[in-house]
């Protein structure tokens, strides 16, 4: 916020510095060593809800030494990148013993009697200063950090104490019902994404008995499926060539047109890769089970990859398979639910049974399917825009607060 800003008569723009104690040292030598203390790593600072959440436990002697202290009251603000930036910052509450420690990485910001630790808080929290925070760190690449003079010298507009509570209560209330609407919309998002794995659940049936006209096959008897194979990292020869390799990584989109990496012509002779054909199924095998995309290109893969293209298009949708496929990932990840990696090998995918209708009837299920997907992805976007909607209300929120916008002044708000 721009301190020179003018403000509202009887408020003043102060530094932190001069309305709180920053990174204070509590000596604590009335407490004994056996003491319960409240300790709260990073992992426990909520990031989305601003609060701290399943703190630990501990012996003042475990963490006397070595850690950051401070106490109910205290605002407590990552220091480090990316907490700062992700937005961890609470106000410390109920402590055990009114003490807490925590990561070296905080700052500690205890507030005087000028300032509401709630005011200070919601101040703090706002992305605005989170940038002007970024904008000061030093130190080297992923060990950035926000210095303590910035925080010693940023400014804050400071109201009377009647009028921190009156802002502090009135944001709040405000937020409290955005975040509400917040919820609802991502329930609502969480809703949308399961419409289409239902219409595909409904549409192709996944246990007898079938309707009439279909039949059981295996994938292997209407696919060819290959597994793709990586050239050996110690011959350079094989790599930086003109064939594009897809690893998981490159199926981020539907459609793979482009890969990160390219094998030469020797490294595809010396390997187990293949040169697949532009329009090929790619199904992930490990790693990451039951991804699926598209080659827009021709492409050899790796070995966590098999590919899938149909020998009778008559017989067999491409756009089928594809919704059959993405029906029964669920039913797999769930039978290899607790092993270190989701696997399945080829002769499980190649002997695995696929109900085939018509083809007619699967250019139908396919038609009908689109048409939901269409109709869930303009759910998705409108339901998006109305997140960043609620996202602009909260920052508008407490922009308006911290101008004085939300205050009663002579009477009027």
């Amino acid at each position: 916020m721009d301190s020179n800003l003018s403000l509202l008569e009887g408020w003043k723009w102060v530094r932190l510095e001069d309305v709180c104690e920053i990174n204070p040292r509590d000596k604590l030598n009335g407490f004994a060593d056996d003491t319960d203390v409240t300790f709260v790593p990073m992992a426990s600072v909520d990031e989305i809800k601003g609060e701290i959440s399943k703190p630990l436990t501990k012996k003042l002697s475990q963490v006397r030494k070595g850690y950051t202290n401070f106490k109910d009251g205290d605002v407590i603000f990552a220091k480090i990148t990316p907490c700062m930036e992700n937005g961890k910052c609470a106000i410390a509450k109920n402590l055990v013993n009114s003490v807490g420690f925590g990561s070296t990485e905080f700052h500690v910001l205890r507030p005087s009697d000028k300032i509401l630790s709630e005011y200070l808080y919601l101040y703090l929290r706002q992305p605005f200063f989170r940038n002007e925070a970024q904008y000061s760190m030093t130190g080297t690449a992923g060990q950035l950090r926000v210095p303590t003079s910035f925080i010693k010298d940023a400014k804050i507009p400071l109201p009377p104490i009647e009028q921190q509570k009156f802002i502090v209560k009135t944001v709040i209330a405000a937020l409290t019902r955005a975040e509400a609407a917040k919820r609802f919309l991502l329930d609502s998002e969480k809703s949308i994404d399961k419409i289409v794995p239902a219409a595909i659940s409904k549409a192709i049936p996944t246990k007898d008995p079938l309707p009439e006209g279909w039949k059981w096959n295996k994938i292997g008897d209407l696919c060819k499926v290959v597994s793709g194979g990586t050239p050996s990292r110690s011959k350079p020869k094989y790599w930086n060539g003109q064939i594009p390799w897809v690893k998981i990584s490159d199926m981020r989109s539907f459609f793979v047109k482009d890969t990160e990496e390219k094998i030469t012509e020797s490294g595809l002779d010396n390997s187990s890769a293949k040169l697949l054909p532009k329009g090929t199924v790619l199904f992930t095998v490990f790693a990451t089970l039951g991804e699926i995309a598209v080659l827009n290109i021709e492409a050899a893969t790796n070995q966590a990859i098999a590919g899938l293209f149909i020998k009778n298009k008559e017989t067999l949708n491409k756009e089928f398979l594809i919704f059959y496929l993405k029906s029964i990932k669920r039913g797999w990840l769930a039978k290899s639910k607790g092993v270190t990696q989701n696997n399945i090998n080829l002769t499980i995918l190649k002997n695995t049974d696929i109900p085939v209708p018509p083809l007619n009837e699967q250019k139908q299920i396919v038609y009908h399917v689109n048409s939901i997907m269409r109709r869930a992805e303009k759910l998705k976007e409108l339901n998006d825009i109305a997140l960043e909607r609620v996202e602009k209300i909260n920052s508008s929120i407490l922009s308006k607060a911290f101008r004085g916008g939300l205050v009663i002044y002579n009477g009027k708000r």
